[in-house]
């Protein structure tokens, strides 16, 4: 199959947000939200048939976009980090699910619709959630929806930010969406909120559990590592594979700065019980860093915690990019102090990768890193950040936080 811009995701994937709203996957912009033919998003939950979200006019039209060689606007995430970096989730999807689409594509009608058979779908179940990280949203987070709510920015009554979980069970036990998935289902990714917190997660995995597919299933859980799902390892027995991808952006008191609410002493008890079940052939660990600026300016020290775990899978994380609050780039950071930073990242791995072994295990990672980096030396670095500075100081006064503190570095040279 020779197209310009194709991706699998269309034709056999479906991502659903924590206010069942639904997208063709989970890297495209809140914007682009499947809608009806009235112009409302559609909800998960209150379709009848998942063929209602697959053959909506938009997915239609978005798979013969691809067909025709062109690029869709909900597309451009990935589209321009191929350009940057050459890397992208489409290319990785298509690594991934290449044969699934040589056997969909050629049956799709003129229209653009589709016989469903959703092999990947990513679930951010709800927003239930005992931190409230800096870079997080009200939508992902109910401690984060509470801070809002005080300071009059979201109705106390609004089912976006306070979800209901059991509404949610008796939603989906009522109306079968979820066997209608499990059918062709080879993957899902469960984000939240944090998943090993939430009841309507832990209703979906014992539910599951009970489905004659389920050892054809892969589950993938994105947690924040302050907690351990004790209370679900039966059930992932039933299951083909999980995979744990633990939410570690720095460590110690730029771990609990970052991530507000968090103790890394906890986190690291909790990463070390991952790590031993990770032993178990069906089990696997990967470590996520969110880069933020924040986050940047902490690297070389969450690498020496990675590399201190002589697990050469785990030496180095998977990074992705912070997109809000935009006072969060990297590029609100100056140009000196990416440059500094860069050079320390670069002295840290010739020094501690001395044969390059494990630069060549994560030369993926090790590009994306980079090429974030550079980016950000590109496009206007430190032309924000005062208001990077402004922003962390009324969240640090709220919270009773001091970035001075954590990050004494960015004050070095700055006058009181």
């Amino acid at each position: 199959m020779k197209y310009k811009f194709v991706c699998p995701m269309p034709f056999i994937g479906l991502s659903v947000e924590s206010d069942q709203s639904v997208r063709l996957c989970c890297h495209i912009s809140q914007r682009d939200m499947i809608k009806d033919t009235s112009g409302k998003p559609l909800r998960f939950t209150q379709v009848k048939n998942i063929s209602e979200i697959i053959n909506s006019n938009y997915l239609k039209q978005v798979r013969l976009e691809m067909l025709s060689n062109k690029i869709p606007a909900a597309c451009q995430n990935c589209h321009q980090s191929e350009i940057s970096s050459g890397h992208s989730p489409r290319i990785e999807y298509l690594r991934e699910f290449h044969t699934d689409l040589e056997k969909i594509a050629p049956t799709i009608q003129p229209d653009g619709s589709i016989e469903v058979e959703i092999k990947h779908f990513h679930y951010s179940t709800d927003n239930i959630c005992n931190l409230a990280c800096r870079m997080c949203h009200p939508r992902y987070s109910v401690k984060i929806a509470h801070e809002w709510e005080k300071l009059g920015l979201v109705r106390p009554d609004d089912p976006e930010f306070f979800i209901d979980t059991k509404k949610l069970s008796l939603l989906v036990e009522e109306n079968g969406l979820l066997e209608n998935l499990l059918d062709h289902l080879s993957e899902m990714k469960i984000t939240g909120g944090e998943p090993f917190l939430s009841p309507y997660v832990e209703f979906l995995i014992k539910k599951m559990a009970k489905h004659p597919r389920a050892s054809e299933i892969e589950l993938s859980f994105y947690t924040n590592a302050t907690t351990y799902p004790n209370h679900l390892l039966e059930d992932f027995k039933q299951f083909k594979k999980i995979s744990f991808f633990c939410s570690i952006d720095a460590v110690e008191e730029l771990a609990e700065y970052i991530r507000y609410g968090c103790d890394w002493n906890e986190v690291k008890k909790n990463l070390d019980k991952f790590l031993e079940l990770s032993k178990q052939p069906k089990y696997d660990l990967k470590i996520v860093t969110t880069l933020s600026a924040y986050s940047l300016l902490g690297l070389v020290n969450l690498l020496k915690f990675t590399f201190s775990l002589k697990i050469a899978e785990l030496a180095i994380p998977e990074f992705n990019p912070v997109f809000a609050p935009a006072t969060l780039n990297l590029n609100v950071l100056p140009k000196e102090l990416l440059m500094k930073i860069k050079n320390e990242i670069t002295h840290f791995f010739e020094s501690n990768d001395l044969d390059g072994s494990i630069r060549k295990r994560h030369s993926v990672h090790i590009s994306k890193l980079f090429s974030l980096i550079d980016t950000a030396l590109k496009a206007n670095p430190g032309e924000k950040f005062l208001d990077f500075l402004l922003f962390s100081k009324k969240l640090d006064q709220k919270r009773g936080d001091s970035m001075k503190d954590v990050l004494p570095l960015l004050f070095k040279d700055q006058p009181s």
